[in-house]
């Protein structure tokens, strides 16, 4: 069975619109919410990492290329997410 993060980047290549700029481009690129490199550091990180889809948006390359894997805690949906995933932590 192929991983959800897979399959988003199979739609991801058929375009559509950025869920930042909201501009509509031929190939999007899967951007992790919470950056992948915190989402690895976790015990169930790896199949967080292929699986999470609530943590998947789709960006255009210029958008992606400039949120990298900084954090926005402005973004409301990556603060719940990044509680949800420091929830059994704590």
């Amino acid at each position: 069975m192929k991983s959800k993060l897979y399959q988003w980047q199979t739609e991801a290549q058929k375009g559509g619109i950025c869920e930042k700029c909201g501009r509509i481009v031929e190939y999007l690129t899967v951007d992790h919410i919470v950056p992948q490199s915190f989402v690895l550091c976790l015990d169930n990180g790896k199949w967080l990492y292929m699986n999470d889809e609530t943590n998947f948006q789709f960006l255009c390359q210029p958008c992606n290329k400039m949120k990298g894997a900084s954090w926005d805690f402005t973004n409301k949906t990556m603060v719940a997410k990044l509680k949800q995933y420091l929830e059994p932590y704590l």
